[in-house]
């Protein structure tokens, strides 16, 4: 059964029918003998692989019932226990991963989602996949759930302790139960940020597990670790992801068998211990932060906490991961450490560049070289009075010798003081790079020619408030400019006006559009016949737009000057949102026009007293009006939308009332939230299709409502689903509301 799952998955190419055929297949197994049967199965399916993939999998029981993990995670425990056989021209790691990938292949591991990574994915194990693990694992592995029995075998070898903060008492030591598994090769904690629970390791517990080859402590809020971490000699994984940790003890410069150090997501973490280039058999360091799941400014981002590298890391030549070097001026710490570092994968993130005095000095960090980064990030301090000081021929010069391999797929670039950005950039050369960031690149007055790049996808360009046009050459030479890009984003560019074109100057494949904050730019030149989504945020200048036959979704904010002169442009439009407009009423029955539109939001219209009648064009399916503080009545023409679904009012404080409703024969959800001054629902009653209701925040409303003879009691007694301020009222056998349940 498992090899017929199997196979219908590798079969179906549309991922979305997956859920069906794995549900059809639990239903074969929903009587107690037919999930034996499958169990069994998949014992026979685990028989057959391949003999270097039963360990592997056999080990992968330590990873608690629904627990999600990435790949790297997985590959790097299994390099740890020397499950992956070595192949003389291919490195371990790549090994491994083909490993998983048959594992994933033949439905062991399942894709669940799209990680914080963004190129990778999480995956799980089915459950009766796990209990074949497990079954096969015999007593070497075991998941010890601290609120569940569990009986320890001194037999056992890997081991997984799950604890949840809210269940733990703060005298409680997690530790206890396993100090007699002397022989553990594996220890994972396993929590959920254990915020209310400072995890403390005892100070012998190192003395008693000195075979560990696998230590994995993240998420555990861990402020600082024993100095006798330096007894794990056999130490070949160690993690600590996402915890407090300040400063690592000298002593893990002991370990001379630690292949994987990982401290993403550290944002504590003062400094690397000083003989870290005593670890010659280390081959990922990871110091990724990642700064949106941290809710860190970008101001931020370049200010880490890490000053400098360790010493001499520019030894450790074995690095396959090094995610993030920090420049310094300390000695034997500067960016020449990264010149033979050219097994370097994945990303490499290098800030502090204003620091590099010396042109000849980023030469040697022979970027070229390091033709597996994928992902680049080079980053400056973003201090005025230092760009001011510095040498602005030497900044440049040493921004060109930081000339990439053509491999990279994403460049940023952030904080460069320079006025000219490297000729490299504007070249062919970076013929696989598909999205380019460039941020904060104040002294920047022209754009590169990006226009030539054949793969470029996404082009996000910010904070360049030297820049006054852009010219055509921007766009590049070829017939198609752009031959790639989706998505383009021009924010916060403070005196840029233009961007020069000629009337067949086109962009083929741009999809998305977002013009921000750019308080004199004037209007768009370029045709977009793929244009679908367009933002424009913030632009005072804007004279207006052109006609785009594709354009779906379109965003304005703060855009009274222009946008009632463009309506006409906008017939192809489907989901329109207003918001930050200053008018007290909308000029009257200009939307007639939009006769396409289904979704429209208007929200942040402080002014906004009211709407004409018959303003809302008459095919709008969703319809969302929030945060209008003034705002006394809805147009009176919205009990005439017989296509209206969904009706949404936020924060409209001197909103009293709603109008008609009865006759909107389609209308199967309405949400009231936070209009302080509405009373009573529509006397007519609501919709007889109306399915969910949800009032929150109204207090007038919610105080009449509390009386059980309420009119609005007898008017929602049809709807489904109620809601009133997050309380669940029930709807009664005979149709009545019901009481409350939480």
């Amino acid at each position: 059964m498992a090899i017929d799952l199997g196979d219908q998955l590798r079969r179906e190419n549309d991922k979305g029918k997956w859920n069906e055929i794995i549900l059809k297949m639990g239903e074969r197994c929903a009587f107690p003998e037919e999930r034996n049967d499958f169990i069994s199965s998949m014992r026979s399916s685990y028989s057959r692989l391949p003999s270097i993939l039963k360990p592997c999998l056999a080990y992968c029981s330590i990873i608690p019932e629904g627990q999600q993990f990435e790949k790297e995670w997985i590959v790097q425990l299994w390099m740890a226990q020397n499950f992956i056989a070595k192949e003389s021209e291919q490195r371990v790691e790549d090994t491994g991963s083909t490993y998983f990938d048959w594992l994933v292949e033949r439905s062991f591991f399942q894709r669940m989602r799209i990680s914080l990574n963004r190129d990778s994915y999480e995956y799980s194990i089915p459950d009766m996949v796990h209990q074949v693990a497990k079954h096969t694992s015999a007593e070497e592995c075991c998941v010890f759930d601290l609120e569940k029995p569990c009986n320890l075998s001194k037999t056992t070898k890997h081991m997984s302790i799950v604890f949840r903060s809210e269940g733990l008492s703060h005298t409680q030591d997690p530790f206890t139960e396993i100090y007699h598994c002397k022989g553990l090769y594996t220890l994972l904690v396993i929590g959920c940020n254990l915020i209310n629970y400072p995890l403390k390791l005892p100070d012998d517990l190192f003395n008693f597990l000195r075979k560990l080859r696998s230590l994995d402590l993240s998420y555990c809020n861990l402020g600082f670790l024993p100095d006798n971490i330096g007894c794990l000699k056999h130490l070949r994984y160690f993690q600590l992801r996402n915890s407090n940790i300040q400063e690592l003890p000298e002593s893990i410069c002991i370990l001379y068998n630690l292949q994987t150090l990982g401290l993403r997501n550290c944002f504590l973490l003062k400094k690397l211990p000083k003989e870290t280039r005593c670890l010659q058999q280390l081959r990922h360091l990871d110091l990724h932060l990642d700064y949106s799941h941290h809710n860190i400014n970008q101001t931020t981002q370049s200010c880490n906490i890490l000053k400098y590298m360790p010493p001499y890391i520019g030894l450790l030549t074995n690095l396959q991961v090094l995610s993030r070097f920090v420049v310094s001026i300390k000695n034997h710490c500067g960016i020449s450490e990264l010149m033979n570092l050219n097994n370097l994968q994945g990303e490499l993130s290098i800030s502090n560049l204003d620091l590099v005095k010396n042109p000849d000095d980023s030469a040697k960090a022979n970027l070229q070289e390091k033709k597996h980064i994928k992902r680049l990030e080079l980053l400056w301090r973003r201090d005025i009075e230092l760009h001011q000081c510095s040498n602005e021929k030497l900044i440049e010069l040493a921004l060109e010798n930081l000339k990439p391999n053509s491999n990279v797929k994403e460049l940023n670039i952030v904080g460069y003081p320079g006025k000219l950005l490297p000729s490299w950039l504007g070249s062919t050369y970076l013929s696989n790079v598909r999205s380019i960031f460039l941020s904060d690149c104040i002294n920047c007055h022209m754009l590169p020619t990006l226009g030539n790049l054949p793969l470029l996808q996404d082009l996000h360009v910010k904070g360049m408030h030297s820049l006054k046009s852009i010219n055509c050459a921007f766009c590049g030479s070829n017939p198609i400019c752009f031959p790639s890009l989706k998505k383009l984003v021009f924010d916060n560019m403070s005196i840029v006006e233009k961007w020069s074109a000629d009337e067949n100057c086109e962009l083929s494949h741009l999809s998305e559009l977002i013009l921000k904050d750019c308080a004199n730019f004037q209007r768009l030149a370029h045709n977009f016949p793929s244009l679908t989504k367009l933002t424009i945020e913030k632009l005072p200048a804007f004279v207006g737009l052109r006609r785009y036959p594709s354009l779906k979704y379109l965003k304005i904010v703060a855009g009274d000057d222009w946008i009632w002169d463009s309506w006409r442009c906008l017939s192809s439009v489907f989901s329109l949102t207003l918001s930050q407009l200053s008018l007290e009423i909308f000029p009257a029955s200009l939307p007639k026009i939009l006769d396409s539109l289904r979704c429209l939001e208007i929200s942040h219209c402080d002014n906004l007293t009211r709407f004409p009648n018959d303003w809302i064009p008459a095919g709008v399916t969703y319809l969302c009006i929030k945060d209008c503080p003034m705002l006394q009545e809805l147009p009176k023409g919205l009990e005439t939308l017989k296509s209206l679904e969904d009706l949404e009012i936020q924060d409209c404080k001197n909103l009293e009332y709603l109008p008609e409703l009865k006759h909107l024969k389609s209308l199967t959800r309405l949400e009231i939230s936070g209009c302080h001054s509405f009373v009573f629902l529509p006397s007519e009653g609501l919709p007889n299709a109306l399915h969910f209701l949800s009032i929150n925040d109204c207090p007038l409303f919610s105080k009449q409502f509390e009386d059980l003879q309420s009119p609005d009691r007898i008017k929602i007694k049809h709807v489904f689903s109620v809601w009133i301020d997050q309380k669940h009222f029930r709807s009664t056998p005979g149709g009545n509301q019901g009481e409350c349940s939480n």
